[in-house]
């Protein structure tokens, strides 16, 4: 008798091996019961990944709350969300207690500290704590803002205040589950690079709520070059080409094609505004069948 799914075991196994996954490994992998023996197996193996990629070198993150009032941008997944109606009144973190956090976490061997705030709270009032933060850390110490989004001048201010990079992400179904245009948080993903501060983030959130084909499919998209990168809504081809030649092929699954007769060279801005037309005109469907 069977006791263990054979495909799971080798997908996993192909896994342990560097060999690399595809979409339909993934989509199997999120498709297991999490209380079966295989998400077990899932699991272990993951953590024995970790621990060759750090080589055996845990990492430990703390992060101080500076408050926990009630947050307007309504993401629906969220207990902080004003359209949840969990959070009350307005709390923030005394600066005191902030550096008596900072300096406790530095003494219990934490490597980087995380700072973390609704998007109620004022943006000055950050700038002011990164610094006072960075002033009783080691100046080596990575430190990391996760806040609102955020403007060019913004970024660089919290660069000069003694911040390393922020935690930023675009979150699953962003802009519907949430009241955040996507192209709004792309905008601060370049605006942190361009400061000069990194920029971590990863799939988020993951709930019951999300099927394992949608899960798969943002995967796979946050691990192309281009993940913090908007998919093209429109792909231009010179020369009279009907052919992509393999650009981009995940990220234009919806975009709109534009074929023009037009050599490259003398492609000018006067084609690329009939082409704009052109795209202006397209009834867009997203997959959708009319």
């Amino acid at each position: 008798m069977q006791v263990f799914d054979q495909e799971i075991y080798d997908i996993v196994e192909k896994g342990l091996e560097g060999n690399g996954l595809s979409a339909e490994d993934v989509l199997a992998l999120y498709e297991v019961e999490e209380t079966s023996k295989e998400a077990a197996y899932i699991r272990w193996a993951g953590q024995e990944l970790s621990m060759i990629a750090a080589d055996g070198v845990a990492e430990i993150h703390a992060q101080i709350g500076l408050n926990s009032t009630v947050c307007p941008k309504n993401c629906k997944f969220c207990s902080f969300a004003a359209c949840n109606n969990v959070r009350r009144g307005k709390y923030e973190l005394p600066k005191e207690d902030v550096l008596e956090y900072a300096k406790l976490y530095v003494e219990e061997g934490a490597n980087l500290i995380l700072m973390l705030t609704t998007a109620s709270y004022s943006f000055d009032k950050l700038v002011d704590m990164v610094g006072s933060v960075r002033e009783v850390i080691p100046a080596d110490m990575p430190l990391l803002v996760n806040t609102d989004d955020m403007q060019l001048d913004q970024c660089r201010q919290l660069k000069a205040a003694g911040a390393n990079g922020a935690y930023h992400a675009v979150r699953m179904r962003e802009g519907e589950d949430t009241e955040i245009p996507v192209e709004k948080r792309f905008e601060t993903f370049a605006n942190l690079r361009e400061a000069g501060l990194t920029l971590s983030t990863c799939v988020e959130p993951v709930g019951p709520e999300h099927t394992p084909e949608e899960l798969t499919e943002e995967s796979f998209a946050r691990h192309l070059y281009t993940a913090d990168i908007p998919d093209p809504d429109l792909l231009i081809r010179t020369s009279g080409e009907m052919r992509v030649s393999n650009f981009l092929l995940w990220q234009i699954a919806y975009s709109e094609f534009v074929c023009t007769d037009v050599l490259w060279p003398d492609f000018d801005r006067y084609e690329l505004l009939r082409a704009l037309l052109e795209f202006q005109g397209r009834d867009r469907r997203f997959g959708a069948v009319k």
